[in-house]
């Protein structure tokens, strides 16, 4: 191993002596899979040999065969980069070249995509501070906001980085990324959200939702995915009521219908195995709609022809017929 690490610092070491000393070396020749000099220097991580090509004039935005710019190689790299980027945009101002930040490689994504998804924090700041753009979606439509918060729901470890993980949607929103944008399957991040809070503890709830306090005037809670489901209807089926809450804050409807017609009512009822689907439960969802001032629609009919009282009948909830019944 370290023979071949020896080697490589040798053929580096040479490709540098040519760079500097051969004038008729053409700087940005790519080999059978697209890659430039620069692209392969930023790969295996030999910030002097990039830096060398960049000020030979390397073109910073060529792209390989997968699309990548090297600033995409730079992004999608598991150690900190956040120098390597810093000197990719300080020569090329020295150079007055403008790097394409929002480029976009043969899966649509950004290198705001690539960075967020190795939580590159200072390398996101810098990005943003270069008029990244956060609401450019990938091939299956996620924006980096989303791609947070799918990132979080990906691997265990991740769970150490709860703050950064945070701290970063925070500052997305702050940037102007929108948190409404839906994915390929008609998923917004509050989708996600509330479909990852499901084996989480309420702190980790709270936390998901923190960094939408600033913004929830711009958040349209009613966003249906594919399947017809709202966030409200997702955070119902998980029973967590702090988050339910939080919605029905933010503007949630609570009448309105999945693809089975059902209401927050029919689902609360039909759900009613859980411990939050009880008469308390009912009691408490029908407070937090009086105390936001809402409209309760309780005789609306889902799919089967069934209103919310004929669920809580059907499924012999006496309690739950009770409290619905003094709402009519």
């Amino acid at each position: 191993m370290k023979d071949d690490e020896n080697k490589f610092h040798l053929v580096t070491w040479l490709f540098e002596i040519i760079i500097e000393h051969d004038r008729t070396l053409q700087i940005d020749t790519q080999d059978r899979f697209g890659n430039t000099l620069l692209h392969l220097a930023f790969d295996s991580h030999h910030e002097n040999l990039a830096k060398l090509l960049l000020r030979r004039d390397a073109n910073p935005n060529l792209t390989n065969k997968d699309g990548e710019t090297p600033l995409h190689n730079i992004c999608s790299r598991d150690y900190d980069v956040f120098d390597a980027a810093k000197m990719l945009f300080d020569i090329s101002d020295e150079k007055q070249k403008t790097i394409f930040v929002d480029a976009q490689d043969k899966r649509g994504w950004t290198t705001l995509h690539s960075a967020v998804d190795r939580i590159h924090v200072r390398l996101i700041r810098l990005l943003l501070k270069r008029d990244a753009n956060p609401n450019i979606t990938n091939a299956k439509g996620e924006t980096p906001l989303y791609r947070i918060f799918n990132r979080f729901d990906d691997d265990v470890f991740v769970h150490d980085l709860y703050d950064d993980f945070f701290d970063l949607a925070a500052l997305l929103l702050r940037h102007g990324a929108d948190p409404n944008i839906a994915n390929a399957s008609g998923e917004t991040p509050l989708h996600k959200i509330c479909e990852l809070c499901e084996n989480e503890s309420i702190e980790v709830v709270n936390m998901c939702m923190t960094p939408f306090q600033e913004v929830k005037q711009r958040v349209q809670a009613d966003v249906r995915d594919k399947k017809g489901n709202a966030p409200l209807h997702i955070a119902l089926g998980r029973g967590y009521k702090n988050l339910i809450e939080w919605l029905l804050k933010i503007g949630a409807d609570p009448n309105c219908i999945n693809k089975d017609g059902e209401t927050a009512l029919h689902i609360i009822i039909d759900r009613h195995t859980g411990p939050l689907y009880d008469k308390e439960f009912v009691a408490e969802f029908f407070k937090i709609v009086d105390d936001e001032q809402l409209t309760l629609q309780i005789d609306v009919k889902n799919n089967s022809g069934q209103t919310p009282l004929q669920c809580a009948v059907a499924n012999l909830l006496p309690e739950v017929v009770g409290v619905l019944g003094s709402w009519l």
